[in-house]
């Protein structure tokens, strides 16, 4: 069976063809993420007859799955293979004049892929190639309403044409008011080529005069590479950043004036290289490796999906990687595709899974691992809580076919209320959160005494972060509506916050942990946090007149008081060397809960935050705090 595997990689370097009938993540939703669905393969037929493109050839792809009753732009996954000569692949939508732009740019002997976000109408979306070569297009999310708005693609820049992009320079792009744009758009879909460049390197767009350590575009010296991504706009432009001199070209290809597709200043989520996100080391072929997205680079919580930019780096084999929801079946779909000494990115909206995580899997044909940088450049809003959905998959390499259903339910009343503010977001008062918690019923009575008492603000740690001065635990209630409220006060999602709690406590404010050092449901360390005399009161800091102690409310409102300051970048001794090496940043949800707890936060063996069985993304996943035997204590 593995041989003949390696055969059909060797072939193909693309994954054969998958009948997926999907299911819209969320009722009412304008944009609906799919799991990555073969819908083009001239290789077999799929799609379009079977055969190659010849040259100057148009190819039309209509997709009858794909409802035309409103503006609908459909975002396509699109991979060159077979290539005899090198050359470039123009897409469009029928109804409109073809344009002088291309989507790919590839070459022979490599499979080459690119998102592609077009207008879809009932004419359909057309495809020419310069030369001879094989197409595949993955379907992986349809947006409607004006969600993500497709135009007839237009070139705003071709640096040929003048002075190449110099290293190190800002290039700045007006997307607002150019052709098929509005002045009030507020993002922009672009297709980036980069020409020639003068050595190895990469290019970042982003927000003009914003900083970011997010590559869009990889590439090695004299490529021609092309990238489409999604860049959000400052004063309606996008600036072009590359590390090397090159020939830079820009086309527009849609734009967004809000709705649920959105896009951020690209921001890390994983980099094998050094171990960051939770992979050390090149990932096997074969390997699944998990991504937790949300809760991270300003992705909230109940995320639909999510934009990324994936780089395969360093490849010692041909071969392909897949991205999916973990948990969805995965498909036979490729995301990137690689060859022996590549550095190649390309960008992809994929649905994420109901805890917020993207699988990562790479095949190689020799069984090599690769090495994985992964951005994240945008989301797709909404609340990650669908109903069942049916996933039918027929194996090319047997004759079985698998039917999966996946049930999420609803979230119970008073959970999703409160979700993660981004960094910078101004947060509500403690009494405007109290005006907003909804009613629970006490599952902790013992708790009744520390519950019923409210702390006092004493302004500890306000050098550090002036935002500790908010901390005054003035709040009484049930243990899960205290929960509630400090987690709308620091803007964290309130799942996390009762997950994390369970961790830590159980929900019991008489737990003692760390050799009798913390305390209470979110076990405040007192070494870290205030120095309290053994046996006596008032102790110092948080600890005065033992107010992390007695109070529930305090306890929980110093916690995430002091996640939010991770939060927001304040914790600058994390970057050194035993904790994380530089690369600690402000927008990370999951390794600022981990913090205190686990400080070098996603190893491979931090059994504090990874999916095991009692672990705070475990508990999030679960919902523990809903089971019998939680409640029961």
């Amino acid at each position: 069976m593995k041989r003949a595997l390696g055969a059909v990689l060797l072939a193909g370097l693309v994954a054969a063809s998958i009948l997926v009938l999907p299911r819209p993540a969320s009722v009412g939703a304008a944009t609906d993420m799919i799991s990555p669905t073969r819908v083009l393969d001239t290789r077999d037929g799929t799609g379009a007859r079977r055969g190659q493109l010849d040259a100057g050839e148009t190819l039309t792809l209509r997709l009858g799955t794909v409802s035309v009753s409103g503006a609908t732009t459909v975002f396509l996954n699109l991979t060159t293979i077979d290539a005899s000569t090198p050359g470039v692949v123009t897409a469009w939508p029928c109804n409109r004049q073809r344009p002088d732009t291309s989507v790919v740019n590839f070459e022979p002997g490599r499979a080459v892929p690119n998102m592609v976000v077009l207008e879809y109408t009932s004419a359909g979306i057309c495809f020419a190639s310069s030369s001879r070569i094989h197409l595949i297009a993955d379907l992986t999310a349809v947006a409607t309403d004006g969600d993500v708005t497709g135009i007839a693609p237009s070139r705003l820049l071709d640096t040929r044409t003048g002075s190449r992009l110099r290293a190190g320079t800002e290039q700045r792009v007006t997307i607002a008011g150019s052709p098929g744009i509005p002045q009030n758009a507020t993002a922009g879909v672009v297709n980036v080529t980069v020409v020639l460049p003068a050595a190895d390197g990469f290019v970042i767009v982003k927000p003009c005069g914003s900083s970011s350590n997010a590559s869009t575009v990889n590439f090695r010296r004299n490529e021609v590479v092309a990238h489409l991504t999604f860049a959000a706009l400052d004063r309606g432009a996008l600036c072009v950043v590359s590390s090397v001199e090159t020939d830079v070209i820009v086309d527009s290809f849609g734009y967004m004036t809000g709705g649920s597709v959105r896009s951020l200043t690209p921001a890390r989520l994983l980099d094998s290289r050094i171990g960051f996100g939770g992979s050390s080391g090149r990932i096997d072929s074969g390997q699944t490796a998990r991504l937790q997205v949300t809760g991270r680079g300003n992705v909230p919580a109940r995320a639909l999906g999510a934009t990324v930019n994936i780089v395969a780096t360093d490849s010692q084999g041909e071969g392909f990687i897949t991205l999916w929801a973990c948990d969805g079946t995965m498909p036979l779909a490729s995301t990137i595709n690689m060859w022996p000494g590549m550095t190649r990115s390309n960008q992809a909206t994929i649905k994420l899974s109901g805890s917020g995580e993207l699988c990562i899997r790479p095949f190689t044909s020799n069984g090599t691992g690769i090495h994985v940088v992964l951005d994240v450049v945008g989301y797709v809003a909404g609340s990650n809580t669908a109903g069942p959905v049916t996933t039918t998959t027929i194996d090319p390499y047997s004759t079985t076919t698998t039917t999966t259903t996946t049930t999420t339910t609803s979230p119970p009343a008073g959970s999703g209320d409160f979700e993660t503010l981004p960094v910078g977001a101004a947060l509500p008062s403690g009494a405007q959160c109290a005006t907003r918690v909804r009613s629970a019923a006490e599952v902790r009575p013992e708790n009744a005494a520390q519950n019923a008492t409210r702390g006092f603000a004493n302004g500890f740690r306000t050098g550090e972060w002036p935002g500790f001065g908010r901390v005054d635990g003035d709040f009484t209630g049930t243990t899960d509506e205290i929960i509630q409220w400090a987690a709308c006060k620091w803007g964290i999602d309130v799942d996390i916050a009762r997950a994390q709690i369970i961790k830590e406590s159980y929900w019991y404010m008489a737990t003692n942990g760390d050799g009798g050092d913390s305390f209470g449901v979110g076990q405040v360390r007192v070494p870290f946090h205030g120095t309290r005399p053994s046996g006596s009161s008032p102790g110092t800091g948080a600890f005065q007149s033992d107010n992390a102690i007695r109070s529930t409310a305090y306890n929980l409102d110093y916690t995430y008081a002091s996640w939010r300051a991770c939060y927001e970048g304040v914790y600058t001794w994390l970057n050194q060397t035993d904790e994380r090496n530089g690369t600690y940043g402000p927008g990370d949800v999951w390794g600022c809960v981990g913090v205190w707890f686990s400080g070098r936060w996603y190893w491979n063996t931090d059994a504090y935050l990874n999916q095991t069985g009692d672990s705070v993304r475990f508990h999030y996943a679960n919902k523990t705090w809903l089971t019998q035997s939680f409640i029961n204590g």
